[in-house]
Parts: C-alpha cells; sequence; structure tokens
C-alpha cells in the first residue's frame, strides 16, 4: 500500500485517496462508490482525517514559540527559556465627584456614557488625561 499524504488538509484529495486505496484492494474491484451507501462512509471517513489533521496542524503551530499565536502557550513556552514576560495592568485611579445638589430635588446623579472629565497634573509623567465612562 502506498503511503498516503494527507499533511495538504484538502477534503477532495482525502476522499480520493481513501478511494484509490480502495480500488487498489481486491475485494471493491469494479465497484461503484459513487452512487452506493458506501460513499456516505468514505464520505465520513474523509470529513474525519481532514478535521483531524487540521487539529494536528494547530497543536503543531501552538509547540513552536515561532508559530504560537494563543499567549498562554507564548507565555509557556518562553518560561522554558528562561523568560517569564510581564503582563500589561490596568490603570487604577481614585476619583472623588463633588456634586451640588442644593437646587434641586435629586436623589441620584448619572453620568453618560463617553468623556465625562479632563484632569491634569504636574507630575512629569501624567501631563492630560480623559476620564470615559462605559
Amino acid at each position: 500500500m502506498p503511503l498516503v499524504n494527507f499533511s495538504n488538509l484538502d477534503f477532495d484529495q482525502i476522499k480520493a485517496s481513501i478511494k484509490d486505496y480502495l480500488r487498489a484492494n481486491s475485494n471493491f474491484t469494479d465497484y461503484d462508490f459513487e452512487g452506493s451507501n458506501l460513499s456516505t462512509i468514505i464520505d465520513t471517513l474523509a470529513y474525519n482525517t481532514y478535521i483531524t489533521s487540521y487539529n494536528a496542524n494547530m497543536v503543531t503551530n501552538e509547540v513552536f514559540i515561532d508559530s504560537a499565536t494563543l499567549r498562554e502557550n507564548v507565555v509557556s513556552l518562553s518560561r522554558n527559556i528562561g523568560y517569564l514576560p510581564r503582563s500589561r495592568k490596568a490603570s487604577v485611579a481614585n476619583i472623588s465627584f463633588l456634586v451640588d445638589v442644593s437646587n434641586t430635588t435629586a436623589t441620584s446623579v448619572t453620568l453618560k456614557s463617553g468623556i465625562v472629565a479632563i484632569a491634569s497634573s504636574s507630575n512629569k509623567k501624567i501631563s492630560h488625561s480623559q476620564f470615559q465612562m462605559m
């Protein structure tokens, strides 16, 4: 039996390879694969092979740091070579609002989405900030 290369991930070529293999078998000589129930089984085998080779290809890509796309895999692979990447941290701020409600009978205050305040600081790292409500 010749070796079949399934690495190209083409469903029709996988299906043709299965049919060629069965035609080479003496039990299926002169058998019509297109109009039989065996065609459904061949389709199922080809689909299963297609999905399995796609998954194997994706797993193989995630094993190497050059081709890994998932962050957890890149972090895991970088730990193997002694590097620990630092994660980004979200900004944290304590903000106080002073609302004058002396001229109204409102019991609550609602901030609309969008920019609600603009702040500045004398600190060289922070020169101008906008606070946005989501």
